[in-house]
């Protein structure tokens, strides 16, 4: 993250697209593209969204034919949802669930189970 001449901080081109526009360390969760598309919905995923830090998720709008019940479980936890478009966003990250306070946690993927 760079820092603006008296501004706020600033993401470099290549963070901005590695978590859907959003700061590294606001992340605290991540799905890519293979999870979405799971069925049912990973448990993982289900506790992710359940998890009190959580403040807004972001889908990938390619992606969003796969998140009905996501959308669902979020509005029932409250969560704004971003749908969000870009041609900057070309790796497989499709889902990032934010929070407003900075974090050490270390992986945020949340894995898919065969």
């Amino acid at each position: 993250t760079a820092v603006g001449l008296g501004g706020p901080p600033q993401l470099r081109r290549w963070e901005r697209s590695q978590f859907l526009g959003q700061f590294p360390e606001q992340v605290l969760w991540a799905a890519t593209e293979e999870v979405l598309s799971r069925r049912p919905m990973p448990q993982e995923l289900s506790k992710a969204l359940a998890d009190s830090r959580c403040q807004r998720i972001f889908v990938k709008a390619s992606q969003i034919h796969h998140c009905r019940l996501i959308l669902q479980t979020a509005k029932q936890h409250g969560l704004p949802v971003t749908v969000v478009h870009s041609p900057e966003f070309r790796n497989d990250v499709a889902l990032v669930i934010t929070t407003t306070e900075p974090h050490s946690q270390e992986e945020v993927f949340i894995e898919p189970r065969g």
